[in-house]
């Protein structure tokens, strides 16, 4: 049974195959802040976030988790292994996650791609 780790609204399973630093939670709380001010001064339009190299996908998961007048959030990455965790990682999150193909996967109201 995996372990389960909490940031901010998300919860995730980090693996040694996947990277994942605790020690940038600090980072990950500032870009969360920082695109909800973002989305809140564009209202009332739309916005597509894109969290690229995402490995274990806890950053899209935060910026759909909590900042909900986002759009579509898309993670991708070029490593299979880490496109997985992502979508697990949806799923341990109450998204319905889709392996679109080595890049992408899309998940939940919005999207979340690994």
């Amino acid at each position: 049974r995996a372990m389960i780790s909490n940031e901010g609204l998300a919860q995730l399973t980090p693996t040694e195959s996947v990277f994942y630093n605790r020690k940038q939670r600090l980072q990950r709380d500032l870009s969360v802040l920082s695109v909800a001010l973002h989305v809140r001064n564009r209202a009332p339009r739309t916005v597509t976030l894109l969290d690229a190299l995402s490995a274990s996908g806890v950053r899209a998961l935060r910026y759909a988790l909590e900042v909900p007048a986002l759009g579509t959030v898309i993670a991708n990455d070029a490593s299979d292994s880490a496109v997985r965790m992502v979508c697990t990682n949806a799923r341990l999150n109450g998204f319905v996650a889709t392996h679109v193909d080595d890049l992408h996967a899309t998940m939940g109201d919005g999207d979340v791609g690994g």
